[in-house]
């Protein structure tokens, strides 16, 4: 694996002053599962924990993935990133509504009026999929409330002065 896995660990010190610890995991992927990694997260932290004078408040496990062969190789020439659809679901503990970014849509996820084509096959499936959910879990929001009904769609732009700095074009 030519990126580690990154162990996180957010500490707390008596000042009310935030840090964060990482250490660096190589495994193999194809024999350790997602329980071994927070197996390995809860011993690694315990010797930490035994070590440091700081609370260990929270953590996280990053690990890093390759996209998939049949993926673009390149970018679409000209496409920008700053133009994306939110999705609004509700949840199933709010009832507030969860919004999801999808950067960059396709021309034809987006009508002639400018709104997103709810119809648009792309669309639908990401929208369905989402709902569904996968074998052992389901999406959420940040507050893990599983994503429960599609609501509406609507078109967002951002901006990214650095990225539109870089992006100049000489005429």
């Amino acid at each position: 694996m030519s990126d580690p896995t990154v162990l996180s660990y957010t500490l707390l010190d008596g000042l009310n002053v935030e840090t964060t610890n990482v250490a660096y995991v190589d495994y193999d992927g194809a024999l350790e599962t997602i329980n071994a990694l927070i197996g390995e997260w809860l011993a690694y932290g315990g010797l930490l924990d035994a070590l440091t004078q700081s609370q260990i408040i929270r953590g996280s496990i990053k690990i890093p993935a390759t996209p998939d062969g049949s993926w673009k190789a390149t970018p679409v020439a000209k496409s920008d990133n700053a133009l994306g659809i939110v999705a609004d679901y509700s949840t199933s503990g709010s009832i507030k509504r969860f919004g999801i970014l999808w950067s960059n849509p396709i021309p034809a996820a987006i009508t002639a009026d400018g709104k997103v084509n709810t119809a648009n096959a792309a669309f639908t499936a990401i929208k369905n999929a989402v709902t569904a959910g996968f074998t052992n879990g389901n999406f959420a929001n940040n507050l893990a409330q599983g994503l429960a009904t599609f609501r509406d769609a609507f078109l967002n732009t951002r901006k990214h002065r650095k990225q539109l700095d870089r992006k100049s074009e000489v005429a």
